[in-house]
């Protein structure tokens, strides 16, 4: 899998790290189960979960941010999940913002569901965020800081290939005379006929689909809970 933010790290960090729209949800998702949070960036999820005594194990890929992942050694691994072990199970695992999304290729896809339902416990759980493209163009501009400087931040998206199932998503962010323009390749799954034969595959089913984090109106994010087919029922 790519390292789509080794350059724009520390923008993304000081941006969505005020986040909390999910806490509840997840906090209530993995109370009381062995947790695995996978592309867990700089912590922003794994260490609200750890702070409120979830047992959680986090996967990230890019070392600027796993730095600030506040686990013992031995619960954060600095690798591709896609090629990550475990002598360990886990009863819950999750994917926060859209993250699972930045897998496009028909076989990294495959492999990162087959390898879900190889980490699952036989009655585990997984909670996959999907943030629906029909939502996108709904962004607007905002401002934060980072180091102390004010950035003005302007999303937008490219929708072009949405017959071939590939969405753009671009982050633009000015400062003074910094103009800087990050694109990331997404994964569109207009329905759930394709999803699902991915999951299907994988030992796994769709055990409930929930929207909007408890939002009061529609925002786009949606929830894939996944189950672990029982080999005993098929």
């Amino acid at each position: 899998m790519n390292n789509y933010y080794e350059k724009s790290w520390e923008l993304y960090k000081a941006q969505t790290e005020d986040f909390v729209g999910d806490f509840d949800y997840y906090l209530n998702f993995c109370k009381k189960y062995k947790t695995l949070d996978i592309f867990a960036g700089y912590g922003r999820l794994t260490n609200y979960l750890y702070k409120n005594n979830i047992d959680v194990e986090a996967v990230e890929l890019e070392p600027n941010f796993a730095k600030y992942i506040n686990l013992p050694l031995n619960k954060k691994h600095i690798c591709d999940f896609l090629t990550f072990s475990s002598p360990f199970l886990f009863e819950r695992i999750v994917a926060g913002f859209n993250s699972f999304c930045l897998l496009r290729e028909t076989e990294e896809i495959k492999i990162f569901f087959k390898k879900i339902s190889s980490l699952l416990t036989s009655d585990g759980k997984a909670s996959l965020s999907y943030y629906h493209h029909d939502f996108w163009e709904q962004d607007s501009a905002y401002s934060f800081y980072c180091n102390g400087e004010k950035i003005y931040y302007e999303p937008d998206s490219d929708l072009s290939g949405l017959d071939n199932g590939i969405g753009i998503w671009i982050d633009r962010y000015k400062k003074d005379n910094m103009n800087l323009e990050f694109r990331y390749p997404t994964k569109i799954y207009d329905g759930l006929e394709q999803l699902e034969s991915y999951i299907q595959e994988s030992g796994l089913f769709i055990d409930s689909i929930i929207k909007n984090y408890g939002a009061s109106e529609p925002n786009g994010w949606i929830e894939f809970v996944l189950g672990k087919i029982n080999d005993d029922l098929i």
